[in-house]
């Protein structure tokens, strides 16, 4: 019985030329494109729909009147600001740097968050902080004992 030794693929990387790889990295990155657009135009326009009611005056009360919130509205417009009144069917904002406040019918509302600094945002900085200390005190350790 004999065993065949040919590669289907043969593997020359003498001849591989730089043109090559190149053009092997767009055709991938073609493909990949042309998928995302086709996965993008599948999924139809995107429609504004509000908040539920309920849902919105459980995180309106969960922040608490006092906090900063940011109200994404049906139609666009974002105000960030300190939350000061929860009524029935609104809630009122006094927006940052303005002095008289807004009232949003909660009909309107897309979305609510809170106005300040993302958690991933904070884990970063302090992550940085703590990669910046780590390296000054390598630093100071490697100036202060030579080898």
């Amino acid at each position: 019985m004999q065993i065949a030794s040919h590669r289907v693929f043969r593997l020359n990387l003498v001849r591989v030329r730089l043109s090559h790889i190149v053009r092997a990295i767009a055709s991938v990155l073609a493909v990949i494109l042309l998928g995302n657009s086709v996965a993008f135009a599948a999924r139809g326009p995107k429609v504004n729909t509000a908040m539920a009611p309920a849902m919105l005056k459980q995180e309106l009360t969960a922040r608490g009147i006092g906090k900063g919130v940011k109200v994404k509205e049906l139609d666009g417009t974002t105000v960030v600001g300190t939350l000061i009144v929860i009524q029935d069917d609104s809630f009122q904002i006094t927006p940052n740097h303005a002095v008289q406040p807004v009232t949003i019918q909660d009909a309107n509302v897309k979305s609510i968050h809170n106005s300040g600094l993302p958690t991933a945002a904070k884990v970063g900085i302090g992550i940085g902080i703590g990669a910046g200390g780590l390296l000054a005190f390598m630093l100071i350790e490697v100036a202060t004992h030579p080898l």
